[in-house]
């Protein structure tokens, strides 16, 4: 599909006023994406592009600042900056690996990209509950499943400027969880390099604050650091569903997953606590300036 047909009011792929475009712009809906990797990374032919094509064992918070700079100008840019952006993104997908097992993989295969899309939107889902205090682990997950639902609907449109063909998924949000969390549980991986790539996705909150902050402030961030790792593990956790529910444990202990509920209230109550533009000028959104 051609890019321009997708835009909105010729900016990017996102309606206004919609319930996506509501949860992911908000200035803490980058924390979804640290547990979406929590998870993915765990899926071996993901781990296997991520750790042979995309650099991530390198340079890990160069490269997913960069993803995260092109994706706000792919959703929220204007339309030069969402068709470049587009442009980019499928041009960095267009490279091959070798699986161990001789398998040939392309970073751009519709099913790759289709459980990276709908796990980070139910994980975008899930964390937007968390933020708003929801106690029950049952009652996030039930509210979530209900905001991804209505978050589905609107995503329709853009899937195509990530690479999904139309019709690719599910047209049913329930069915694409459903088959999302079968292709993870088919091909979980627990070994050394995924403990590798996850330790490397729960380190990128203290990369952003040492490289964010003056080597004299940074350790005093150290903290507020750990409460965005801790809250992206909850929300990881509380986005499985069926067979993925018991591999829980290897992602995170009930006990941290506990600890991430409480700093996402805070991180929440913190943020609602300061003006819009200065609360995104204090996170790690990146901009397209």
């Amino acid at each position: 599909m051609e890019l321009r047909a997708l835009l909105v009011d010729d900016r990017g792929t996102l309606a206004p006023g919609s319930t996506l475009y509501e949860v992911m712009s908000h200035p803490l809906a980058f924390v979804a994406g640290e547990a979406q990797a929590l998870v993915t990374v765990r899926h071996a032919d993901i781990a296997c592009v991520i750790a042979e094509h995309t650099g991530m064992a390198g340079q890990p918070f160069e490269r997913v600042q960069r993803t995260r700079a092109l994706m706000l100008r792919l959703e929220f840019g204007s339309s030069r900056e969402a068709e470049l952006a587009a442009r980019t993104l499928w041009r960095v997908h267009d490279g091959l690996v070798a699986t161990d097992e001789g398998r040939v993989l392309r970073a751009s295969d519709p099913d790759l990209l289709a459980i990276l899309m709908v796990m980070g939107q139910l994980c975008s889902a899930t964390w937007s509950v968390l933020m708003h205090g929801i106690a029950r682990p049952r009652d996030v997950k039930n509210r979530a499943d209900e905001l991804f639902a209505r978050m589905w609907q609107d995503r329709e449109p853009s899937r195509s400027s990530l690479g999904i063909p139309g019709g690719h998924l599910p047209e049913s949000p329930g069915d694409a969880v459903d088959w999302v969390m079968a292709e993870l549980d088919r091909r979980w991986l627990d070994d050394a390099r995924a403990n590798e790539l996850a330790d490397i996705a729960r380190g990128l909150p203290r990369a952003y604050v040492e490289s964010a902050f003056s080597a004299r402030w940074a350790p005093l961030l150290g903290l507020p650091a750990m409460a965005v790792t801790q809250a992206a593990t909850a929300a990881a956790v509380l986005a499985l569903r069926g067979p993925m529910v018991p591999r829980a444990p290897a992602i995170a202990s009930g006990r941290t997953v506990a600890a991430g509920c409480v700093a996402a209230r805070g991180m929440h109550a913190a943020i609602s606590a300061l003006p819009d533009p200065v609360a995104r000028r204090w996170v790690f959104t990146p901009t397209s300036d």
